[in-house]
């Protein structure tokens, strides 16, 4: 692509305000509770915090392995310390 007008910043702006103020009238009656539903999940902090913490912890079998492994250490630790205290009375 040829730039003629002046920087990238330029180009930039000028493709990502090509659809504004843009009005398709041939929408379909189906099409606008769906969007509002998906903008609904996509705005939901919960599916956010899911998506994100997905991304971060279950990316790899590794990653799943070491945190089952965490947990489950993490329980017999408790079932441990449950077990001292009961014996104790």
């Amino acid at each position: 692509m040829v730039n003629t007008l002046g920087d990238s910043s330029a180009v930039a702006n000028m493709v990502n305000n090509l659809c504004i103020n843009v009005v398709q009238e041939n929408i379909n009656g189906h099409y606008v509770p769906l969007c509002e539903k998906l903008n609904c999940f996509y705005e939901d902090p919960f599916h956010k915090y899911k998506a994100t913490f997905m991304h971060d912890y279950f990316s790899t079998p590794w990653k799943i392995a070491s945190f089952i492994a965490a947990i489950s250490l993490l329980l017999l630790t408790l079932i441990q310390a449950a077990c001292s205290v009961i014996s104790l009375f």
